[in-house]
């Protein structure tokens, strides 16, 4: 819907939708469900992307809790598939900002492509943007310590939103100006997309009846 007030707006609340999800989806379709051997088990492989370096170790982490209170017995054993979690991918994972950060400009400026995707100029003011007082870095580590802090409210909703908003404009943005994709430095950016052609075999007999 996209309505903001029927969303999830945290990594947290995400962790339980999705396991809600699964719950409700391989109960429906049990024939989709990889175990087959009617031990109540779901071997699930969860490939992510890009901020799943963030989302992929919290459901990950999630669902081990709530397997660890299945097998408590504080859920109930005939109403709760146990979601054992195979395999984590994470592909292209933003994993630590201030790490990944200071790195950013790096990897734009000299890289193995000999491809210098932003001027020295540019380099130098990203450089100094993330390290300076007041800077990226020092914000992200605002961020945490308000996030971590007893009250956090909105506290911490203020300072992580502002050091997204600097740290995307001084550090990432110069980058982004280039044209040049953020996943592949030797390709031009792509439209990530589809063509709105794939509706078309959504809406085919086939594919409503399967």
């Amino acid at each position: 819907s996209h309505d903001h007030d029927h969303t999830t707006n945290t990594t947290a609340i995400s962790s339980q939708a999705i396991w809600h999800i699964l719950q409700a989806f391989l109960t429906e379709f049990p024939q989709y469900n990889p175990s087959g051997n009617g031990n109540n088990s779901v071997g699930i492989n969860l490939f992510t992307e890009s901020y799943g370096g963030h989302y992929g170790p919290a459901f990950a982490t999630y669902f081990e809790k709530q397997n660890d209170l299945l097998d408590q017995g504080k859920l109930p054993a005939d109403k709760t598939l146990k979601i054992d979690l195979v395999s984590l991918g994470i592909i292209q994972g933003c994993v630590d900002d201030t790490i990944q950060g200071s790195s950013y400009p790096d990897f734009a400026y000299s890289n193995s492509y000999d491809i210098k995707a932003v001027s020295v100029t540019d380099y130098k003011s990203m450089k100094h943007s993330f390290s300076k007082s007041g800077g990226c870095q020092e914000q992200i580590e605002k961020c945490r310590k308000a996030v971590t802090s007893k009250d956090r409210n909105n506290t911490a909703a203020d300072e992580c939103s502002s050091a997204v908003i600097y740290c995307n404009q001084y550090v990432v943005n110069p980058f982004e100006a280039s044209g040049r994709s953020p996943y592949d430095i030797s390709q031009a950016s792509l439209d990530p997309y589809p063509s709105n052609l794939y509706l078309e075999y959504l809406n085919t007999a086939a594919v409503q009846s399967s």
